[in-house]
């Protein structure tokens, strides 16, 4: 089964945790207006990602986020 083209750059982050039996996928899409004149941005769907797990998991936080 395939998903959906998407035409906007996407931003996924997916993992598993097998002590909880709990996967956790989030995509966030995003336009021109999410990248500074550097062409990075922050990426959300990573923030996303640790706010559900604090509330799914809270004593199984994911690793440091690398810069």
């Amino acid at each position: 089964m395939a998903g959906p083209q998407l035409a906007a750059p996407v931003q996924p982050v997916d993992t598993y945790l097998p002590s909880k039996k709990l996967a956790i996928p989030v995509t966030v899409t995003v336009d021109e207006a999410a990248f500074d004149k550097t062409g990075g941005n922050s990426n959300a769907a990573d923030t996303i990602f640790r706010e559900i797990v604090a509330l799914l998991a809270p004593d199984e936080p994911p690793p440091v986020r690398r810069p």
